[in-house]
């Protein structure tokens, strides 16, 4: 991915500052967050903890007392942010604690357990957590607001760039070429499916379609892939998307072809321009 340089500058900034002690990166999903996020720390030659998906706050605990000092991936985390446990054990380890000392993030263990090997921990390291979506919510509001918090925006000429550099990588696709012939396919489709789902998940199932059936996976593919939408549908899909108000004209126009005034004649007739002055 192309903001894997953003990404460093963003890694640098985490591991100097007294500030700030966790960064989150959210985007939507199949392109390559953990991937990237691995090539920065690579590149910074970071040593890091990684967490895998579907951690408990217990498994979390555990992580932060023996690894107190460490810089620790959460990867695929959007689960952690609807819990409550889980949500409390990241608070207090990224933020200072009251009674401990200027700089003390003081994480403890609420409930007497024999799993637990320890009451508390006075946590130095940092975190970085990676998402697809970020819920809402004052919970969530309050953790990313005292978090450096990075959002990847993908474009439709993000995509296409994006699946043309995959395809060539011959660690991914044996048949490079035959991978292009898929991406292809998918560019020349772009004003009928919506391009902004389709990622890298997307290419490689049309590439194990393209090796399986070289003579129908074409038909087979089509059926597979995201449509786009009616334009008042769209409207609805981008008002629900958390985007700020330039970023959903954006949005608009470039998977409609339409203008931005369409945008907004869309919301009148549909009612929506008074709820959506209340959201903003």
């Amino acid at each position: 991915m192309k903001h894997i340089e953003t990404i460093k500058a963003f890694i640098k900034t985490l591991r100097n500052s007294g500030t700030f002690h966790a960064l989150v990166i959210h985007s939507a999903p199949g392109w390559g967050k953990s991937t990237t996020i691995d090539a920065a720390l690579k590149d910074l030659q970071v040593d890091v903890v990684s967490v895998g998906a579907y951690a408990t706050p217990l498994h979390i605990y555990k992580t932060l007392c023996q690894n107190p000092s460490s810089l620790i991936v959460f990867d695929d985390c959007a689960g952690l942010f609807s819990d409550v446990k889980a949500m409390s054990l990241l608070k207090a380890a990224t933020w200072q604690s009251s009674g401990h000392g200027v700089s003390v993030r003081r994480i403890s263990w609420g409930s007497s357990s024999d799993k637990v090997e320890q009451s508390f921990v006075d946590f130095t390291g940092k975190l970085i957590l990676l998402t697809n979506i970020l819920p809402s919510g004052t919970e969530t509001e309050a953790f990313i607001s005292r978090c450096l918090s990075y959002r990847i925006g993908i474009s439709e000429s993000d995509v296409k760039e994006m699946l043309l550099s995959a395809c060539r990588a011959v660690e991914y696709f044996s048949d490079t070429q035959l991978a292009l012939s898929v991406v292809q396919f998918l560019i020349d489709r772009c004003n009928k499916i919506d391009l902004l789902k389709v990622n890298l998940r997307t290419l490689r199932l049309g590439y194990d379609l393209a090796a399986t059936h070289p003579e129908a996976w074409q038909e087979l593919f089509q059926h597979l892939l995201p449509r786009l939408l009616e334009p008042k549908d769209q409207v609805r899909d981008i008002l629900s998307s958390g985007l700020t108000t330039k970023e959903q004209e954006a949005k608009f126009v470039a998977t409609t072809g339409k203008s931005r005034r369409s945008f907004y004649n869309y919301k009148k007739k549909m009612g929506l321009t008074r709820a959506y002055q209340r959201k903003s």
